[in-house]
Parts: C-alpha cells; sequence; structure tokens
C-alpha cells in the first residue's frame, strides 16, 4: 500500500485487496516501527485500486502489513471508536497453552480446547462450544474433527491457525460458518399468499 501526498487516498498494487473494501470499514496498517494504525474507510474506487481515509497518514512509504473490516474485540468501543481491545493493540496473536489431541475421552478433549481457548485475553470463554468426531472417511485419514463455535464474538472471527508441536501430525482449519449477531429492534414479514397456505 503507498500513501498520496495529501495523506488520505490510499493505492494498492492488487485489485483483489481493494474489492472487498466497503466505507465505514477500518484500514489497518503497520507504520514499521511495531505500531499499528486505524483509519476509517471513507470511500473506494476499484478500478482505480484506491482507498480515501477519514484522517491524515503518514506519508513516503510503502506498507506491506495492511488489513481491512470491521474490528470487534472492544465491542463496546471502551478503548476507542475503531472497535480494537488494548489487548489486540499491543498484540495481533493470540496463543493457546498447547492442547493435547490423543486424549482418549470425547468430553475430556472437548473440555480441554474449551478451556484453552476461553483462556486467551480477547475469547469470551461462557460462549464456546467444542465438539470431536471421527474423520468421516477413515480410508484416507485417520483422526478426529474438532468443531468450534464462538457463541458470544460478535462479528467476524478470525479464522483459527494450526500449528503442530509434535510427531507427524497434521492439521487444518476450514471455517464452516462465518459468524453474525442481530441487535436492535426489527419485524419480519411475507407477502400474501403465504409459502405454506394451500
Amino acid at each position: 500500500m503507498n500513501i498520496s501526498s495529501s495523506g488520505q487516498v490510499e493505492s494498492f498494487d492488487d485489485v483483489s485487496f481493494v474489492k472487498d473494501m466497503e466505507k465505514g470499514q477500518w484500514l489497518r496498517f503497520d507504520s514499521m516501527n511495531n505500531i499499528d494504525n486505524y483509519h476509517k474507510i471513507e470511500s473506494v474506487n476499484i478500478s482505480a485500486k484506491t482507498a480515501s481515509i477519514s484522517s491524515v497518514a503518514l506519508t513516503g512509504s510503502n506498507y506491506t502489513d495492511v488489513e481491512h473490516g470491521l474490528y470487534c474485540s472492544d465491542w463496546r468501543e471502551e478503548n476507542s471508536e475503531t472497535g480494537v481491545s488494548q489487548q489486540c493493540e499491543s498484540s495481533r496473536i493470540h496463543t493457546t497453552l498447547p492442547i493435547d489431541v490423543t486424549t482418549e475421552l470425547k468430553l475430556v478433549s472437548s473440555h480441554d480446547w474449551s478451556k484453552k481457548i476461553g483462556a486467551l485475553s480477547v475469547i469470551d470463554s461462557t460462549g464456546i462450544q467444542v465438539s470431536r468426531e471421527l474423520l468421516q472417511n477413515l480410508s484416507l485419514f485417520v483422526g478426529f474433527v474438532w468443531k468450534v463455535t464462538f457463541l458470544k464474538q460478535p462479528r467476524k472471527v478470525n479464522e483459527i491457525v494450526c500449528h503442530s508441536l509434535s510427531g507427524q501430525n497434521n492439521c487444518n482449519v476450514s471455517t464452516i460458518q462465518e459468524s453474525s449477531i442481530t441487535s436492535g429492534m426489527f419485524k419480519l414479514g411475507t407477502t400474501w399468499p403465504h409459502e405454506y397456505e394451500l
């Protein structure tokens, strides 16, 4: 990412980075001194591969550590309007204690996952569900699948990254469903004739 001389227009090399940007999201970039800068996106020009931000950023650098989106670790905005908590400002990567995947008892294994993920400062420990099942096709691989559901994390939860600490184990992570949260008051309706009316 390059910042224009005005400090308010950012240009990108790849259109795929800009195509999902929206007005109101936040642009985060590292200013090369391990201090993250957050600027609200005011407008996006996909064909020009640019985004305009609401406040002036430092110019003259090419930033490679850049992301955009709505941040929600501080969803009450107690730290700032960016939605980023103090814990996430100080460290963007949070690592659990090692999780033992060799535990035979399903309940003990699921509890271990839930306890260690819930111990992270940015996770609401009262809203984690973990289940474990055998792989469906044991002719290809042998092992388990753990499903982790975050029930009390507002907005999108970044995908978990898995690192094998010992042995020849492979670990893969995939998102089954993105999270969502609804708040406020609303009405639901349908048009006549109703689909279930005979």
